[in-house]
């Protein structure tokens, strides 16, 4: 019996010393959880919902004064001053959503004056968040040492905290963190036209001739031009973002001081609404430069963009121009002429909805599927045919007859010309409605074993007007 309750007694005491430690750890997590929870909310400089945050107000310590707010009526951040720039309203959406939750890493404790001064905090960036309901306002010095950190304090408390450097670009704003870095500033307005020239010679102006089409005007005027180049073109432009800004309010007479009194390249663009952009460009080795120096006429501003966001600077008249030299769908041509040395050799008529064709008053049709094949390979080809070089000369002999002349009558009245001019053994120039195109087609386009009078014979041969 006796020992039956010494057992008893033993595991009486284990159990109270097992739940004696027991308690003293959990209540030790729990000390140690509290002051972990008091030292990181000690920490918690600002602490809001981003999407609540309506005002952010900005000085920076050369005196610049800024107050941004969410527009009443247009649900974004506008700038209560009147400026001379288009303000960056995703550059404060970043403050206000990279700011909303800012957390120091360290507690330098409390800052005397020599500390203020010691850390730039007594002349310092300020940046003020404020919802309907409360606002903080953050002070910002200079960084570490080793550049992990700023010092910061917060007119909730005297001390001095360091936070990442992450943060710095919107801890630190100025006036070019206010600009908005697309060159394109209004981009709901319509591009209307757009004009490269380099070293003083035009490599392009481009102009829009309705809703859905353009035109080139200069270094030769042409409706054939490469649609989607022109749209790419456009994309670019809109998508044009500066990577650095430089000196502001360069005036003309200035020019020459900042290197921009010969620029190598003069791009301009203009838009529906009536606004024009001028930008000037230095030179730069394509090969190994990252960035090109730019100023914009209109508002005197220098900038910097990437060599690949502004690659358009290097572009060639041929980039927009079609290289096909005539496309039309069968369904939309009624006849076709091909002459060839001055003769009419081929005239086809075509009906290609009610799948009717006849060449010289042959039915076409009649002869059966080889012979339907044989003229509309060839119509595709003929179609198909490209140029291969662009050659702005002056010097097209206009007097001399055509070799070849394709001539397009369209259902709807309307009539193509297409004329081709020798130029020298291996290439003809190419005209278009009496007008030079500004480019050359081969000669093997025709007389290579794929070329067009490969075609040209095979049909003649189906057809029975050869043996």
């Amino acid at each position: 019996m006796k020992k039956q309750v010494i057992v008893i007694l033993s595991l009486v005491l284990l159990v109270a010393i097992t739940l004696g430690a027991y308690l003293f750890v959990r209540n030790n997590n729990q000390e140690k959880q509290k002051k972990e929870s008091e030292d990181a909310a000690a920490l918690q400089l600002v602490d809001f919902n981003s999407s609540n945050i309506n005002k952010i107000e900005i000085q920076t310590p050369d005196g610049d004064d800024y107050t941004a707010v969410i527009g009443a009526e247009s649900n974004v951040w506008e700038l209560t001053e009147d400026t001379d720039f288009h303000i960056n309203v995703y550059f404060l959406n970043s403050v206000a959503g990279s700011l909303c939750n800012l957390t120091a890493t360290e507690n330098l404790g409390v800052a005397t004056e020599d500390i203020k001064k010691q850390y730039e905090l007594d002349n310092p960036y300020t940046i003020t968040l404020s919802t309907d309901d409360d606002s903080r306002t953050l002070y910002t010095g200079k960084l570490t040492a080793t550049k992990e950190y700023y010092y910061i304090m917060s007119d909730k408390s005297d001390d001095v905290f360091l936070v990442d450097a992450k943060y710095g670009d919107y801890l630190r704003p100025n006036k070019n963190s206010l600009k908005s870095i697309y060159v394109q500033t209004n981009q709901n307005s319509q591009i209307d036209q757009m004009k490269l020239i380099h070293n003083g010679e035009t490599v392009f102006d481009l102009k829009k001739k309705d809703a859905t089409s353009w035109q080139m005007i200069s270094p030769i005027e042409s409706d054939f031009v490469n649609v989607l180049n022109i749209n790419n073109l456009q994309t670019n432009i809109m998508q044009l973002i500066i990577d650095k800004f430089g000196e502001e309010h360069v005036t003309e007479d200035q020019y020459a001081e900042y290197g921009f009194d010969d620029p190598a390249y003069t791009f301009y663009f203009s838009q529906e609404d009536g606004t024009e952009t001028t930008i000037y460009a230095k030179d730069y080795d394509t090969e190994s430069a990252q960035f090109v120096e730019c100023l914009q006429k209109e508002t005197g501003q220098i900038f910097y963009c990437a060599t690949s966001y502004i690659s358009f600077l290097l572009a060639e008249p041929a980039d927009f121009l079609s290289d096909v030299i005539y496309d039309a769908d069968m369904a939309d041509v009624a006849s076709v002429q091909v002459r060839i040395d001055g003769e009419t050799d081929l005239n086809m008529e075509l009906d290609s909805e009610n799948k009717q064709y006849t060449v010289n008053d042959i039915d076409v049709a009649a002869l059966g599927t080889d012979a339907v094949d044989a003229l509309t390979t060839l119509y595709d080809n003929l179609t198909g045919l490209t140029t291969s070089t662009l050659d702005l000369t002056d010097n097209v002999p206009m007097e001399e007859e055509p070799e070849i002349t394709l001539t397009y009558n369209l259902k709807d009245g309307t009539t193509e010309v297409i004329t081709f001019l020798a130029k020298d053994k291996e290439s003809y120039y190419v005209l278009r409605n009496g007008e030079y195109s500004g480019f050359l087609a081969k000669r093997t386009a025709f007389t290579s074993r794929n070329g067009i009078l490969e075609f040209y014979h095979r049909l003649e041969k189906t057809i029975g007007m050869t043996e």
